[in-house]
């Protein structure tokens, strides 16, 4: 968490209506890549904090040309009630479409916008991982 606060992501933090973070995300390939990570949901309450309303677990698939291992962060903010709502059916999933912003110092997350009502960003944390591949992650949320 404090990684994505100290590259600039205040707007976000201070604005969405919840997000999912995953803390340790594993990517593995040769060929065919496979890959997840277990998150907490959170959503602003009625004092605008914001507070864990779930978790969440993401699977991931690609298939192009790959090789390697890689390990990131991956944050995913809700703009709105709505965004959130569809992320919570079980259906939603990421694909190739799905504008995903790479952070690292110095980058700048302003440019950055919402697509379809979310927002996600990924803070590389070790590794090495070739990848020209189509990727998709699908997301099973459980209420607490």
């Amino acid at each position: 968490m404090e990684a994505f606060k100290k590259l600039g992501l205040d707007y976000y933090f201070n604005n969405a209506y919840g997000y999912a973070l995953f803390e340790t995300v594993g990517k593995g390939a040769v060929i065919v890549g496979v890959g997840g990570a277990k998150g907490e949901v959170y959503t602003r309450g009625k004092d605008g904090e914001m507070c864990q309303v779930g978790k969440v677990v993401m699977t991931m698939a690609s298939g192009g040309w790959s090789l390697g291992v890689a390990v990131f962060s991956e944050i995913i903010f809700f703009e709105n009630e709505t965004a959130f709502q569809h992320f919570c059916t079980g259906n939603f999933e990421f694909s190739g479409t799905a504008m995903v912003y790479v952070l690292t110092s110095g980058s700048d997350s302003t440019a950055a916008r919402y697509t379809d009502g979310t927002a996600t960003f990924i803070a590389p944390r070790g590794g090495l991982l070739v990848d020209v591949s189509a990727e998709g992650q699908k997301f099973k949320y459980e209420a607490l």
